[in-house]
């Protein structure tokens, strides 16, 4: 009899496992399943429900079924036409009745299963006028052994699982299976009191029941419980994030009503109630000690790009520098021509420069000097700006525009250029607002507006 043994750790490489390799541990690794640990964790994302065992005789079109019985016929063939390679089965059950298989491009089925197994198939019916019942390539499972074994792996809830090419939710679930027995080392994250608050399943019962549920309402409650953590780990991300910022400093950018008074005047439109808004909004983050780090979101044309020159145009009141960040040197170009046209005419001895790497050398030199100097009082590029030739005298406002299409060693590049921060520092006193592309909602908040 063989004897099962698991590696010890969760850390262990899949591969590992019985059966895996270094094939299939590959495939594995392309859905970011390295580890035994991530292949326990990596939940079914649904389930393919066949039910018990039907007698032939009871199959309706149409349904998902699960039927055992043993092989009367198998022949591999090729279709005529389309020159498709099939595998042919005709199985019988207990009462005599036959139920017609066909597997598609799947030649291997012939030598694995012979005339007289007893098997196991799940799948959906169809019905044929010229074979009557039948199943296109159904699960199957040979039941070796005594008369009335049962199916363990097809039939009943059957495990849909993110596959890549030469993987199936069948070899995955039974790699997961011999993984189980460790589900139990699994560490959990989730505080008791917050498991216990919101009625979640401990870390390792979860897993048990999201890969082998005894029904729907098991996998849902495991489902729960994960996605709650995924969501529990993000926020505690989050809040460290800002409990790292509230500690840093950042020098305060004085308001000043005759600022957005001439940037409103030289605009040549009426700002909208929720531009307004996101200005105010961003002008008071502006006035603390705390660095700013606001998301304005709006679709294409809702205003965003003149909320974050409003912003600028405050800063630079104040004696401080500002960058914007593009993903595209055409992206990097309409801003600047935006940018120059809200604010060069409207705001006395502001001055937008553009630094994209497509410039010619000494071009990019003079730009560089001009920001290091302080000549400048906006500077619009794209991954140029993070180069460690530019440097700015007194850096004061970030903005970030498609800030998700940045990495976040890029952003923290951009804004270690801040004020007092040397580039090799992590954190930065930098302000950042970054725009963003998804949907806007406009709130339409009332109190504590001042008028811009």
């Amino acid at each position: 009899m063989a004897i099962l043994v698991l590696p010890r750790t969760l850390d262990a490489p899949v591969e590992k496992l019985p059966d895996i390799g270094p094939t299939n541990a590959k495939r594995l690794e392309k859905l970011g399943i390295s580890t035994i640990r991530d292949l326990l964790l990596a939940l079914p994302f649904g389930w393919e429900s066949y039910g018990e065992p039907t007698p032939i005789s009871s199959l309706t079109e149409g349904s998902p079924a699960t039927v055992v019985g043993t092989v009367k016929s198998i022949n591999p063939k090729q279709s005529l036409r389309r020159r498709i390679k099939l595998t042919e089965a005709t199985i019988v059950d207990p009462a005599g009745n036959s139920l017609r298989l066909v597997w598609f491009n799947m030649p291997f089925i012939a030598k694995q299963l012979h005339k007289g197994d007893r098997i196991a198939v799940a799948g959906a019916v169809k019905l044929s006028r010229y074979s009557g019942l039948n199943m296109q390539n159904p699960h199957y499972e040979r039941l070796d052994g005594v008369d009335d074994m049962q199916p363990a792996r097809v039939g009943g809830m059957m495990p849909k699982y993110h596959l890549v090419d030469g993987l199936s939710s069948r070899k995955i679930a039974r790699w997961v299976e011999s993984a189980l027995p460790l589900a139990g080392q699994l560490e959990d994250l989730l505080p008791v009191e917050v498991r216990s608050r919101h009625r979640l399943l401990e870390v390792g019962d979860a897993v048990r029941r999201g890969h082998k549920p005894d029904n729907d309402e098991e996998y849902k409650e495991a489902r729960r419980r994960m996605a709650f953590a995924e969501l529990f780990e993000l926020q505690a991300a989050f809040a460290l994030m800002r409990a790292n910022m509230a500690v840093e400093h950042a020098t305060p950018i004085r308001y000043r009503q005759e600022v957005i008074d001439a940037f409103k005047a030289g605009l040549g439109f009426e700002l909208t109630t929720a531009q307004r808004k996101a200005i105010w909004d961003a002008y008071k983050d502006m006035e603390g000690t705390v660095p700013m780090n606001r998301l304005v979101n709006g679709d294409v044309g809702s205003g965003k790009t003149a909320v974050a020159a409003a912003c600028v145009a405050m800063a630079h009141a104040s004696g401080l520098q500002s960058v914007v960040m593009a993903p595209t040197e055409i992206l990097a170009r309409q801003h600047l021509r935006r940018f120059r046209a809200y604010l060069e005419d409207s705001v006395p001895g502001l001055k937008v420069e553009l630094l994209v790497s497509s410039q010619s050398a000494p071009e990019r030199r003079r730009v560089r000097a001009s920001a290091a100097s302080g000549h400048c009082a906006l500077v619009v590029g794209t991954h140029a700006l993070i180069e460690d030739e530019v440097e700015f005298v007194n850096l004061g406002l970030a903005v970030v525009d498609e800030q998700h299409r940045f990495g976040t060693r890029q952003r923290e590049l951009l804004r270690a250029k801040g004020l007092g921060r040397p580039r090799s520092r992590p954190r930065s006193s930098t302000r950042t607002i970054a725009p963003a592309l998804t949907s806007w909602c406009e709130r339409r908040w009332r109190r504590g507006v001042r008028h811009l």
